[in-house]
């Protein structure tokens, strides 16, 4: 019944235009929303912190930490340090890379402040679940340095004035027309100043709402946290 109901709102909608050369993106004729194209790098740092966020979530259960989510995260990650990071001479993320030729080309080569920011909090879910897990600070010294140098970029480069972020820069760092700062980016400046204060479940708000802010090792154990995903009939 579900696939049926999915499969007649997906026939109201328009075709999507087809991919250009050149790794340009496209725009849904229907809405605002781009049309990405290639691999995304902030997409592979997210999907890394959400990966170590599910694996915390069933350690609270009492479940046996899963090493496949971690082995995973650690592949986003390092596939988006490696093909994003300092890219074209200078620091900073770019946005999407190809999907056959990933390390050589580059569709989008723009340094975005979100992405930036997924980059920190992915840098300190690994370095936490590494440490959870009874790694040796050596170990851990990979997460920290890139933890540092990504920090270092918001610091130097996306910060302007104390609350006011750059939206985005060229490949170079420097300040294009798109960079006037958007209240849709405070949600990841909020994110990535306090991930290191809070525990990796539960999620962000739920975590401040039940007052563990700067207890970041004390993760609830009961099933509070699991509210919002019970299933209603």
């Amino acid at each position: 019944m579900e696939a049926r109901r999915i499969h007649r709102y997906r026939d109201l909608l328009p075709p999507l235009p087809k991919a250009s050369r050149g790794g340009q993106r496209k725009w849904e004729h229907w809405s605002s929303t781009p049309v990405l194209e290639g691999v995304q790098i902030g997409t592979l740092l997210r999907w890394a912190r959400l990966s170590i966020e599910v694996r915390a979530a069933l350690r609270s259960l009492g479940r046996k930490p899963d090493d496949a989510l971690l082995e995973a995260a650690t592949e986003f990650f390092e596939r988006a340090r490696v093909d994003g990071w300092r890219q074209l001479g200078h620091a900073g993320f770019v946005t999407s890379v190809g999907f056959d030729d990933h390390e050589k080309q580059i569709l989008d080569n723009r340094h975005y402040m979100w992405v930036a920011c997924e980059g920190v909090c992915a840098a300190v879910s690994l370095a936490r679940a590494l440490r959870d897990d009874g790694a040796s600070e050596g170990e851990v010294e990979h997460y920290e340095h890139c933890y540092r140098s990504w920090l270092d970029f918001i610091n130097d480069e996306l910060i302007v004035r104390p609350g006011q972020w750059l939206h985005v820069l060229s490949f170079d760092n420097q300040v294009t027309e798109e960079s006037t700062p958007r209240s849709g980016d405070i949600a990841w400046a909020i994110q990535t100043v306090l991930i290191g204060r809070i525990p990796m479940w539960p999620p962000f708000a739920s975590a401040i709402s039940r007052g563990l802010l700067d207890h970041p090792e004390e993760a609830p154990t009961d099933r509070r946290s699991w509210v919002p995903f019970r299933r209603r009939h």
